[in-house]
């Protein structure tokens, strides 16, 4: 594999590697340009505001710019979309530059991830409950889903009722809010919120992990439902031996628009484990 194809396929793995529990971290709050400062609010009406800020959507799509960089590489940028059906499956395809025809395709889904390598004529299939064996956490599609729509989230739940609540830590100052809970793992899950009510970075860290995970929202903007969104997202993965980073900036946020999902492979392609595309991240 060459080492743009090699780049543009970790940029389609990099979601579901998250699922894999490689890392995660712990970081500082994520300034904004004017701080305003917070009502005084109880628990419950914090986490209501917050939670009432929420995109709603039964089906999410968009077209993305990647802008990629692991290690000392060089950044690679490449095109490509997202597609979204709430709760039932997480569709990202990305384009050969300047071609523009599709290289890989990932779909995620609650019960399974299967990635298409057109280049390579390779994919992966792998089950979550074989995921969730070899990951110590509850991270799974629904965290992941709630990730990619900037949204509060509870590891292994598909969403936050007010009976949750009392599941989550809560510490403020004048300008922030920073919003934690706890896996059955161990597995800390820390977000940060400002006068806004929108979550603006979101982490997930445990303290014998020596890597670490951020997602970063910033320069929210309008979908075609006049519904404010962040239309960047950064993501930096830490590993002990590479640092990768990963831009997403949204072009256009559709909401609700019918689509379909084809997760299809030619059954010519080879299959690849989960094995080896951890020794890739590492090569």
């Amino acid at each position: 594999m060459t080492g743009r194809n090699r780049h543009i396929f970790l940029i389609s793995l990099f979601s579901g590697l998250l699922i894999l529990g490689l890392n995660a971290c712990k970081s500082s709050k994520t300034q904004t340009q004017t701080q305003i400062a917070l009502p005084e609010k109880n628990k419950n009406e914090r986490l209501d505001m917050i939670i009432n800020q929420t995109l709603q959507f039964e089906t999410f799509s968009s077209n993305l710019n990647f802008t990629f960089k692991s290690g000392k590489d060089k950044s690679l940028s490449v095109d490509g979309n997202l597609k979204m059906i709430r709760n039932q499956a997480i569709q990202l395809s990305l384009k050969i530059p300047l071609l523009g025809t599709e290289a890989f395709r990932m779909t995620l889904t609650p019960s399974q991830i299967v990635v298409i390598d057109r280049i390579n004529k390779q994919y992966l299939s792998e089950s979550m409950d074989s995921i969730k064996q070899k990951a110590p956490f509850d991270f799974d599609f629904y965290s992941f889903q709630a990730l990619l729509s900037n949204q509060l989230f509870i590891a292994g739940k598909d969403h936050i009722a007010p009976d949750d609540y009392s599941s989550f830590r809560i510490e403020e100052d004048s300008y922030f809010v920073n919003i934690e809970n706890t896996d059955t793992y161990n597995t800390r899950y820390a977000f940060t919120s400002d006068y806004t009510n929108r979550i603006i970075n979101a982490q997930v860290y445990k303290e014998e992990w020596s890597g670490k995970m951020l997602w970063i929202y910033e320069n929210f903007g309008l979908t075609d439902n006049k519904r404010l969104f962040p239309m960047t997202m950064k993501m930096e993965l830490n590993l002990p031996d590479n640092n990768i980073q990963m831009n997403l900036l949204f072009k256009a946020v559709n909401i609700d628009h019918p689509f379909e999902l084809d997760s299809k492979y030619p059954s010519k392609y080879s299959r690849v484990s989960l094995r080896d595309i951890v020794k890739m991240i590492k090569i």
